[in-house]
């Protein structure tokens, strides 16, 4: 029996940004016995993407498209993309929010395909001609909308006068095996970037860029600091917005105590090394890297927006306020009570592993595309 086709249209392939996050977690764990998956890449793909860490049966198309985004670029990806699509005949093309107007001419009188919306179209990240494409897609095309998120389902029907019933809500998993607490790595990495051993550290991983307000966290570092000079800060990613972050830090007089070290190999390590995982973004469709937190043990400190309440549920503090007085009150009640900050790294991880782990979210996906296929058992929208 022929394994039902499945087309992924991406940018790239790289191992930064949510959706090749997204794309990556279940290209390693999906059920290959039961999928013939194909990549397609605007971009090329490069050896620091690490297409091998993937595993094998996976078939890669990339279009190798390399520049500036134009008009002339957009259009060689659409023609690109399109012919892909006529060699593989897939039974399903699985695209992307903020990019799937790149397939709009592979899309074209199609009725079998998955649109995966990462954010609600009221975030305002995405063009005026992504979102009245991806409401084509769905209202017209037939696609199958699929979320990660109440807030994101709720926001996006509303938006495009849809029924809710026609999102099929799959949380977004984590490898809570990959990122379990490790206690060995604690003072390796601490002593690699320079925290000493027995500092508090207080972290945020996120992009840095005006979305992710990675100012708000250095105000509320400035807040913790005055309160407790013992705590160390780390910021990290990379992003448009480093600089401007680096002159905010200095302005505030954060000195040492705040450690910006770019993009790290290997996640879970900073994890590992921090007290207390402290988010201060503006919008977050999910919330991946608090996902990530959470699954390595680290109390969650969160701005109450998008569908962040859905990854930390009652096991973090969430608050509805963007005062940075506020929110460093919050984390400075956790590094001040260790039986608390202890209760809620259990609570945490627990709701990783039974909600939240990468294996339940693959199985989610690929019961998205069983029921597009109209075949086999399916899994229902969660309560």
């Amino acid at each position: 029996m022929n394994r039902p086709r499945i087309l992924f249209v991406l940018w790239r392939l790289f191992r930064g940004g949510g959706v090749p996050i997204v794309t990556r977690a279940f290209l390693r764990h999906f059920d290959r016995s039961s999928f013939d998956v194909h990549v397609c890449t605007v971009r090329p793909i490069h050896t620091e993407d690490a297409p091998a860490s993937l595993g094998d049966g996976i078939t890669y198309h990339a279009l190798g498209i390399s520049g500036q985004p134009s008009a002339g670029l957009r259009l060689r990806a659409m023609r690109g993309i399109r012919e892909v699509v006529r060699r593989v005949q897939p039974d399903i093309l699985h695209l992307h929010s903020g990019t799937a107007s790149y397939a709009a001419l592979a899309a074209a009188g199609r009725h079998r395909g998955v649109l995966e919306v990462h954010d609600a179209p009221q975030a305002g990240r995405m063009s005026p001609v992504n979102r009245r494409f991806e409401r084509i897609l769905v209202k017209r095309l037939g696609f199958t909308p699929m979320v990660h998120s109440r807030a994101v389902l709720e926001a996006t029907a509303d938006a495009w006068r849809i029924e809710p019933r026609r999102f099929r809500l799959v949380p977004l998993g984590v490898d809570t095996e990959a990122f379990a607490p490790d206690p060995d790595r604690r003072v390796p990495t601490r002593a690699a970037l320079g925290v000493p051993a027995d500092a508090p550290v207080v972290s945020y991983v996120a992009r840095i860029v005006p979305e992710k307000r990675p100012e708000l966290f250095l105000a509320a570092a400035r807040h913790v600091l005055d309160a407790r000079p013992d705590v160390w800060f780390l910021l990290v990613g990379q992003g448009a917005g480093v600089e401007s972050a680096r002159e905010e830090a200095m302005r505030l007089g954060l000195g040492e105590r705040l450690l910006m070290p770019g993009f790290v190999e290997h996640l879970p390590d900073v994890y590992h090394a921090s007290d207390v995982f402290l988010s201060t973004s503006r919008y977050e469709g999910f919330g991946l890297a608090i996902a990530e937190a959470m699954a390595a043990g680290v109390p969650v400190v969160s701005t109450l927006v998008g569908g962040v309440a859905d990854v930390v549920g009652d096991a973090g503090i969430l608050e509805p306020s963007s005062d940075a007085a506020v929110l460093a009150g919050h984390v400075l009640a956790l590094l001040n009570d260790g039986r608390r900050r202890l209760a809620l790294a259990e609570a945490s991880r627990r709701r990783m592993r039974d909600h939240l782990d990468v294996r339940l979210s693959v199985r989610g996906f690929e019961s998205v595309y069983r029921r597009v296929l109209g075949s086999g058992a399916v899994l229902e929208v969660p309560d």
